[in-house]
């Protein structure tokens, strides 16, 4: 994948997200169980953006040539949370 494939992708999910969040904050969900639905699509999309982000330094680091290895979720200088 591109890095601006994964850009593309990655502020997708984050506009999915947001909406959803605000969807949810407003007092968009009728019942509890579409309360729990929504939360549980949020956590899915930040699971996937965070993939996307750990997948994206893993590709600088070996176009830079650094091998060391890193714990998942590890931040990283730089990293906008």
């Amino acid at each position: 994948m591109s890095s601006q494939e994964g850009l593309a992708l990655r502020e997708e999910i984050r506009r999915d997200m947001n909406g959803l969040a605000d969807h949810v904050a407003g007092g968009g969900c009728p019942d509890y169980a579409d309360y729990q639905k929504n939360c549980g699509i949020i956590e899915g999309l930040a699971r996937a953006e965070r993939i996307l982000l750990d997948l994206a330094e893993r590709e600088r680091r070996m176009l830079e040539g650094d091998d060391e290895p890193r714990e998942e979720g590890e931040a990283v200088e730089g990293d906008i949370y």
